[in-house]
């Protein structure tokens, strides 16, 4: 599948969209919706850890709560300056671990 042809949203992978992101996904999802789900859990873990709420966490690092409630949601692709701004905010790694036999497996250790 090229680029272009992405679903803009990778719930749309999900076997169960409303299961997002803890559900099964579809055995032919695309590695970008796979690495999707894996950091829609780990930001969402460590939102949950800190006690932070979407609305301060965006004052924080300048992005709207709307677009973190999109990518908790698999709603859309985090891009990578959201991405380096949210770790920054909660100081924590996010983008999901790549390993050859297990593909996006979750946050670095």
């Amino acid at each position: 599948m090229a680029a272009r042809d992405l679903p803009s949203e990778p719930r749309v992978f999900a076997l169960d969209p409303a299961a997002w992101p803890h559900g099964p996904l579809d055995p032919g999802a695309p590695p970008p919706a796979v690495a999707a789900r894996a950091l829609a859990r780990s930001l969402r873990q460590a939102i949950d850890d800190q006690g932070v709420s979407l609305r301060t966490l965006a004052a924080r690092i300048g992005v709207s709560h709307a677009t973190i409630s999109r990518v908790l949601a698999g709603g859309r692709y985090c891009d990578i300056a959201t991405l380096a701004k949210l770790e920054a905010g909660l100081g924590v790694p996010l983008w999901p671990v790549y390993r050859p036999d297990a593909g996006h497996i979750g946050p670095p250790a």
